[in-house]
C-alpha cells in the first residue's frame, strides 16, 4: 500500500493532461478486470441451468432457470418473469 499512498499524495503534483491519462489508463483497467469476470463466469453457465443471485433492488435471494446468454448478462426465467441479470451476479445451483 506505501505505493499507493505515494501515488494518492503526488495526484496535487500532475497536470490537468497527466490527470485525463491516469483516469483513462484507470477507467481501461476496469474494463478489462470486468470483461475477465464475466468471461470465467459464461464459461461456468449453460442454458438451462439453475440459477441463484441476490437481487440488488430488494437484497432478496432469487432462483431460476438460465433461458439464454447474452454478451454480459443472462436472462432467467423465474416463474412467470424473465430477468436480465449480469453474469457476474449469478451462480450455478446444484
Amino acid at each position: 500500500m506505501t505505493n499507493l499512498n505515494e501515488i494518492i499524495s503526488n495526484l496535487g503534483h500532475l497536470t490537468e493532461a497527466d490527470l485525463v491519462t491516469l483516469n483513462r489508463a484507470i477507467c481501461n483497467e476496469f474494463k478489462t478486470i470486468q470483461s475477465r469476470k464475466t468471461i470465467s463466469a459464461k464459461s461456468a453457465l449453460s442454458v438451462g441451468d439453475t440459477v441463484e443471485w441476490t437481487s440488488s433492488r430488494t437484497g432478496r435471494s432469487m432462483s431460476g432457470e438460465l433461458v439464454k446468454i447474452n454478451r454480459k448478462n443472462a436472462k432467467v426465467q423465474v416463474g412467470i418473469t424473465t430477468w436480465t441479470v449480469p453474469m457476474t451476479m449469478l451462480k450455478v445451483v446444484a
